[in-house]
């Protein structure tokens, strides 16, 4: 339908309703916005400092959320903000002076250049990524990861105070401060040309990104809570003093076994003698089953199955795990390997505080006796698995713990092939008995 029909039968309709023809319908601007872009601009504004004035009014408690406005600078009457100031993604430029913040001050992706000199406490973390900074407050102290990824600064204070991890990654910085002597979290020093780590930097709590980087040694007596990542760089040895708690990547260590693997087989040797349940995998027979004419047929039956068991078991207590299954080959065996969604943030309760990352996962077992002979694809009915969660800590470092159902003494479960179902321990050994 053509504009001026349209604009025929709307006034049609109204005058045969006695309703007013001089309106913006008989002008024929019904189709013409209300507001201008520059309007709505200066409107949004507007609201923004509403905003700002009312959580001063308010007393400044909790989060002020002003990212993705058009905000440019914030009154000098905003003294403090007693949550998180979100400012990322916005055209700022500057802080008020003598502000202080208690969580997160997040200026990521903004134009802002500097800190106010008096800025001497940050009680979350600092995302100052992607910014046109060059330099640091003096006497300044984060209680919280500081980001500095992507930035222009090339040198740090040396009073800075960094409660957890410190991000450099992409920066043109050439040294650290020489006090420097412990990082809570991760030290990220990725591509930049730095050459040197402080003599008396004695303690990385997480990981050490030292990823294209010209350092060619390592302090005497560093412990690194998490991986040491030493890719692209000109290191060799690692002094006999220092103690790497993770993986070590891009050193050559033809002979040294990885942590991770001695973990792993001290896992599987207790899983072998552990006396845990008379239900034992080698007490069973061998059975054939007409359903399955290939090996590949019954991986892909056993992983649909063990899934969907393990997530209508977990979502029966409230957990949205999302789990997949995968046989892959370990040692000549064929093993049950489980990936879940990645729990984190608020996801985690109040373990949120000391995890920054939670996954179930099976340790050892899940192993498969399967054969082909001539009679068909023969397999052991029952495979013993162990669901257990793994994590990182917050500060660096990962680890493992049970999980252990409601009335259950122990993780252990039992997925039986013939009837594609995952049991609990306690509901096997009911269904079959101990021997």
């Amino acid at each position: 339908m053509k504009k001026s029909t349209l604009i025929s039968i709307i006034k049609k309709v109204l005058q045969e309703n006695n309703s007013l023809t001089k309106t913006a319908f008989a002008e024929e601007k019904i189709l013409i916005p209300r507001r201008t872009p520059e309007e709505r601009r200066r409107n949004f504004i507007k609201a923004t400092h509403q905003k700002i004035q009312q959580y001063i009014k308010n007393g400044s408690n909790g989060d002020l959320d002003l990212s993705n406005t058009p905000i440019t600078s914030l009154p000098d009457s905003l003294k403090q903000v007693g949550g998180s100031l979100y400012l990322s993604n916005t055209p700022i430029t500057k802080l008020p002076d003598n502000l202080t913040v208690g969580g997160w001050l997040d200026l990521n992706n903004t134009p802002i250049t500097s800190l106010p000199d008096n800025l001497t406490r940050v009680g979350g973390s600092l995302n100052l990524g992607n910014t046109k900074i060059t330099s640091l407050p003096n006497n300044l102290t984060v209680n919280g990861n500081l980001y500095l990824n992507d930035t222009k600064i090339t040198s740090l204070p040396d009073n800075l105070t960094v409660g957890r991890s410190l991000y450099l990654k992409n920066t043109p910085i050439t040294s650290l401060p020489d006090n420097l002597t412990r990082v809570g979290g991760s030290l990220s020093l990725s591509n930049t040309p730095i050459t040197s780590l402080p003599d008396n930097l004695k303690r990385v709590g997480g990981d050490l990104n030292l990823n294209y980087t010209s350092i060619t040694t390592l302090p005497d007596n560093l412990t690194v809570g998490g991986s040491l990542d030493l890719r692209n760089t000109k290191i060799t040895t690692i002094p006999a003093s220092a103690k790497i708690t993770g993986e070590i990547y891009g050193l050559k260590q033809e002979n040294i076994m990885k942590k991770s693997e001695l973990k792993q087989i001290i896992r599987e040797c207790v899983t072998e003698v552990k006396d845990t349940t008379l239900l034992k995998e080698n007490k069973q027979e061998f059975v054939t089953d007409d359903r399955f004419k290939t090996i590949a047929q019954l991986h892909t039956y056993i992983e649909n199955n063990v899934a969907k068991s393990l997530n209508k078991m977990l979502s029966a207590i409230g957990i949205n795990a999302k789990i997949t299954a995968k046989i892959d080959q370990h040692r000549g065996e064929s093993r049950i390997r489980i990936k879940s969604k990645v729990f984190s943030g608020t996801d985690l309760g109040l373990f949120q505080y000391c995890m920054s990352r939670v996954e179930f996962v099976f340790f050892g077992a899940g192993t498969i006796n399967i054969k082909e002979t001539e009679n068909g694809i023969e397999y052991i009915p029952l495979v013993w698995c162990s669901l257990n969660l793994d994590y990182d800590h917050i500060d660096g470092g990962s680890n493992g713990s049970s999980f252990v159902f409601p009335g259950e003494r122990n993780s252990h479960l039992w997925f039986d092939i013939k009837t594609g179902k995952m049991l609990k321990e306690s509901e096997a050994i009911t269904a079959f008995g101990e021997k």
